[in-house]
Order: structure tokens, then sequence, then C-alpha cells
């Protein structure tokens, strides 16, 4: 069974679009060499072209989220863990706007929820002390 629907493009034509093209965006799939151990300090190149694809799956719809994962080559600022490890993400003002941050790009970096949420805490309990 396909299911299916038909929308206008750009130029106003009718196109179909299947739900199978939908689901197939996000289905896929890097295989990992055999034996490649994320541990070996001698694949590391490997493994940071393995997290390059899957954030290229991941984030290759939104290109403002994709542009800062690639440029913090997948990894999160705070524990230096692989983003894309399933675990929820956040976009982080580095000059929060109520200081006079911007939506820049230059201004935004992706952090695990929960780094997030512990940076905020910690920082607010500074001011607290």
């Amino acid at each position: 069974m396909v299911f299916m629907t038909e929308r206008k493009d750009r130029r106003g034509r009718k196109v179909p679009v299947f739900l199978v093209q939908a689901y197939q965006r996000h289905a896929a799939y890097v295989p990992v060499k055999g034996t490649a151990s994320p541990m070996d300090p001698a694949l590391q190149d490997y493994w940071d072209r393995q997290r390059g694809w899957k954030g290229h799956y991941a984030y290759g719809h939104n290109r403002l989220k994709y542009a800062i994962g690639f440029r913090q080559s997948w990894r999160c600022p705070v524990c230096g863990d692989d983003l894309l490890d399933g675990d929820p993400v956040d976009t982080h003002h580095l000059v929060r706007v109520v200081d006079g941050g911007t939506d820049h790009p230059s201004n935004l970096e992706m952090r695990h929820e929960a780094c997030h949420y512990n940076d905020h805490w910690l920082d607010d309990a500074s001011i607290c002390a």
C-alpha cells in the first residue's frame, strides 16, 4: 500500500508526493566497518566522517542547524560527546538575546539538552550565591 497526495511545486505544477519518499529521507543508514571501534584513536578520522554523515541525515533539511553542527564537528561543546548520540539537542545563544545577542549563526551553538540546562542552572546558581 502506498500513500500519496499531490501538491504544487514552485512553478505551480502538480507533483505527486509519496509517503515512502518522505520516510526514506530519515531512514538512511551508514554502515560501519566490521571491527571499527569509536574508542580506537587510530580511527578518529573515520568516526569524524561517520558523524558528518549522521549530521547530514539528521539536519540536512535545516541549513542553520546543519551549519552550526558542522562547525562544531558534531560534538557538544559542554561535554565533548557526540551530538548525534540520540539525546535531545538544543540551540544555545552564546550572548543572550536580552544582553544584545542575535540569532546570527556566529552567536549560536548546539548542545545536548541536559548540558544546556545544567549550564544555565550553574549560571543561575552563581548569581544567587
